[in-house]
């Protein structure tokens, strides 16, 4: 169609367009329609971020993730934040990146304190085998003591009755 003008062509214009209004759109197309929006430069620049992310994600790829991140968020609207259409590509991404620092955490040893290798010399255990000691302790002392004081209630009406 091009250097042929009819007057049946519909343009669709995304809502968001600019310089659709030009003599030439006008020339060409005999009506216009508006479509849904298109990406805007830094919706596609995200895009490109998170298309350039590597496949095999490992913790040196942290900061480009963290960066396509930030840059998805700086994304002006909602509906220009839809347009990624690869958003699931960065989300697993920095799943991954937190999975890897979590399993990086647990695998470098405890530095310990002193404190702590005093409890272990002392044989105390972990702090849960601890307060399980102790509450153990208290429920038998408690039940002690409540034992005596029936022992004794008991006694005192016995010397009475004998009496």
């Amino acid at each position: 169609y091009v250097g042929k003008v009819d007057r049946t062509l519909v343009m669709v214009k995304p809502v968001n367009g600019q310089n659709y209004d030009t003599f030439i759109f006008s020339k060409y197309f005999g009506a216009t329609v508006e479509g849904a929006s298109a990406p805007m430069k830094e919706t596609a620049n995200v895009i490109a971020m998170i298309a350039a992310l590597p496949t095999k994600i490992t913790l040196q790829h942290e900061a480009q993730v963290v960066a396509a991140r930030a840059a998805f968020a700086a994304i002006s609207s909602y509906e220009q934040q839809a347009l990624v259409t690869n958003l699931e590509k960065l989300e697993s991404a920095e799943s991954m990146i937190n999975y890897l620092k979590l399993r990086e955490e647990q695998n470098q040893p405890k530095p310990e304190t002193p404190e702590k290798t005093e409890k272990k010399d002392e044989g105390c255990g972990s702090s849960l085998a601890s307060w399980s000691v102790i509450t153990a302790l208290v429920l038998v002392m408690t039940a002690v003591f409540l034992r005596g004081k029936k022992e004794k209630t008991v006694s005192a009406e016995n010397s009475a009755n004998d009496q």
